[in-house]
């Protein structure tokens, strides 16, 4: 994960690379979001996602299918 500021945003910027594929994600912040306890709600649900991501080729395709949906509304919200 990359921090890095332009004026009065905060930009995060992820990328993860598994065996079966490449995220990369971005988030920008202003500064009144960026308290540490924030940011750290962020990391911590961005870390759950990608979890969840790196699990899913085992799992029966229903719940693959449900991981799926569920990451992709994360990434949307900015997770």
């Amino acid at each position: 994960m990359i921090i890095f500021s332009n004026n009065n945003h905060v930009h995060l910027l992820t990328i993860t690379a598994t065996p079966s594929s490449f995220i990369l994600t971005t988030s920008s912040l202003t500064i009144c979001e960026t308290s540490p306890r924030w940011l750290a709600y962020r990391y911590s649900r961005l870390m759950a996602t990608k979890s969840l991501l790196a699990k899913k080729d085992s799992m029966p395709r229903s719940e693959r299918e449900r991981t799926a949906i569920y990451a992709t509304r994360c990434r949307s919200r900015g997770f």
